[in-house]
C-alpha cells in the first residue's frame, strides 16, 4: 500500500477497481500495482482478459495462488486463502484484509 498511496485498493459491484481512471481507463498506479493486478489476464480459465488479450503462457490457479503467498510471505503479510473457484471471491478475500 505505500508504493501506491493512501488510497485504498477497492472493487466496485462490477469488479472495477478504484486505481482505474474513470475517463481514460487507465490504471492510475500501473507501475506499482499490486500483484492480484499483474496477475489479472494471466490465469487460464479464471482471470482472462475481458479484452481478449492472450499471454506468452497462461499460468495455472495454482501458480497464481503460489505467487500471491510467495508476495504476502516476503511482505509479511498473512496468507492469502487457496484459490477459490469464483473469482469474484478470490479477490474479495484478498483484499478484506
Amino acid at each position: 500500500m505505500e508504493r501506491v498511496g493512501a488510497r485504498q485498493l477497492r472493487f466496485d459491484s462490477r469488479l472495477r477497481c478504484t486505481f482505474l481512471d474513470s475517463k481514460s481507463g487507465q490504471c492510475e498506479v500501473y507501475e506499482a500495482r499490486p500483484m492480484i493486478c499483474r496477475l489479472f489476464g494471466m490465469i487460464l480459465g479464471v482471470m482472462e482478459c475481458s479484452h481478449g488479450c492472450v499471454p506468452e503462457r497462461w499460468l495455472t490457479k495454482q501458480e497464481g495462488y503460489e505467487l500471491m503467498r510467495r508476495v504476502h510471505e516476503l511482505t509479511g503479510l498473512p496468507a492469502p486463502a487457496e484459490p477459490d473457484e469464483t473469482v469474484p471471491a478470490w479477490i474479495a478475500v484478498q483484499f478484506k484484509r
